[in-house]
């Protein structure tokens, strides 16, 4: 996933990096790291975000 991919899927979801940072586990700066293309997606990652996109639902029972 590349980090244009992950603004967009923040913007399809009116989503805040913070809120992603806890509906995944992850800190809030490790997403700054994905925007900004310091460090990869991992894998798990992506498919958990493709999963989001393909159930939206499912955000809210992580906690948004």
């Amino acid at each position: 996933m590349t980090p244009a991919q992950l603004n967009e899927f923040l913007n399809r979801h009116a989503m805040s990096a913070g809120q992603l940072a806890t509906v995944i586990g992850v800190t809030p700066m490790a997403i700054n790291h994905w925007l900004f293309g310091r460090r990869s997606v991992s894998l798990t990652v992506a498919r958990l975000l493709r999963t989001f996109d393909k159930y939206p639902g499912l955000i809210k029972e992580f906690g948004v």
